[in-house]
């Protein structure tokens, strides 16, 4: 069981280190001190909305990621018409609505509990 738990930490370092190179280098192309600006919540609501399961949390994630490319996509249409903040701003409002009209909550019960080591 300790080995699991080590080579899971591990992969989830590895793959968090090389989408963060990622996100510096290639999607934005330089890095600021506000660079992540607030996608915490996005991924906070992606394991919440999914119920901590890794099909949901795909499931979710790829909502988020369609309704973030929708926002970039009429952004670079150039509608002046739609302020562009909004649409900037549409995968954070779609998490709030998701969030408001869930009507279960199943939190596993070792979230949040502090790990003790096995012997």
């Amino acid at each position: 069981m300790r080995l699991v738990r080590f080579g899971a930490v591990l992969v989830a370092g590895s793959l968090g280190g090389i989408a963060g190179a990622y996100y510096s280098l290639c999607n934005v192309g330089m890095y600021t001190s506000e660079i992540i600006s607030g996608r915490g919540w996005i991924a906070f609501g992606i394991c919440f909305l999914g119920n901590w399961n890794p099909l949901g949390a795909l499931i979710f994630g790829i909502v988020f990621g369609i309704s973030e490319a929708i926002g970039i996509y009429v952004k670079a249409l150039g509608l002046s018409t739609i302020p562009s903040e909004l649409f900037s701003a549409l995968p954070y409002i779609l998490v709030i609505i998701l969030t408001v009209c869930r009507k279960e909550l199943r939190v596993p019960n070792r979230l949040g509990a502090k790990y003790l080591k096995e012997n």
